[in-house]
């Protein structure tokens, strides 16, 4: 079951050219990280979500299955594949209260980031993830994701 209160935010597919130049500041920074070539996906969007107030973001991992395409449908966002994800917190936490990314596996941990901040993780059922709801303000990130072979770390 869905509550669409807490899964309703806005989006934006970030335009072509602009992706680009996303993936070109971002892909040199994911591949030290993980320490393997880390790619753009031909063709997937580039997102830029905007939670206003009473806006979060279930628990979920962002790993595309049935249950993750159905409850793309239902809410009206895009399925979006690879096996890492990128998120760009594009605003301070200054400009809004709550809106925290948590996880909630394989560690408890729960962050607020300054914009500019880059948190990267698997895109697998092992990184269970959520935003709590805003409170206050508007919280703007940009997500993307990417393959990379992981393994090899």
């Amino acid at each position: 079951m869905i509550d669409h209160d807490v899964r309703n935010c806005d989006y934006v597919k970030v335009p072509e050219p602009l992706a680009e130049t996303v993936d070109a500041s971002i892909v040199g920074h994911m591949e030290r990280y993980y320490n393997t070539a880390t790619r753009p996906i031909p063709g997937q969007p580039t997102l830029i979500y905007r939670y206003m107030k009473g806006v979060g973001f279930d628990v979920h991992h962002d790993e595309v299955t049935d249950i993750e395409v159905c409850r793309a449908q239902q809410s009206g966002q895009p399925v979006i594949g690879g096996n890492v994800t990128a998120l760009l917190f594009l605003n301070d936490p200054d400009k809004y209260v709550g809106g925290e990314l948590y996880f909630e596996h394989p560690v408890e941990l729960e962050v607020r980031p300054p914009s500019g901040t880059l948190v990267s993780f698997p895109a697998t059922r092992d990184y269970l993830h959520g935003v709590r709801p805003i409170r206050a303000g508007e919280r703007y990130s940009l997500l993307v994701r990417y393959t990379a072979d992981l393994r090899s770390r």
